[in-house]
């Protein structure tokens, strides 16, 4: 009985941390690239578009290489 209330409570406590770690993980933005050329930024930016993710422009980054596009 102890195992298994061990058990359970340590399941609790992993579905928590996941469901509130994936909350704050959500509303945090992510570069993607460099791309040497806008035009394949652009198709990579579809691609991210298609799998349902909220995606900036593709823009010059400030000190980085090439072009950039934001999603979260």
């Amino acid at each position: 009985m102890k195992k298994k209330l061990s058990a359970t409570a340590a399941g609790i406590v992993l579905v928590t941390g996941m469901v509130f770690g994936g909350a704050a993980a959500a509303q945090a933005a992510s570069w993607f690239g460099p791309f040497t050329d806008l035009s394949y930024c652009q198709a990579e930016r579809r691609i991210f578009m298609q799998e349902g993710y909220s995606v900036g422009s593709c823009v010059h980054r400030s000190g980085q290489p090439g072009y950039w596009f934001s999603y979260s």
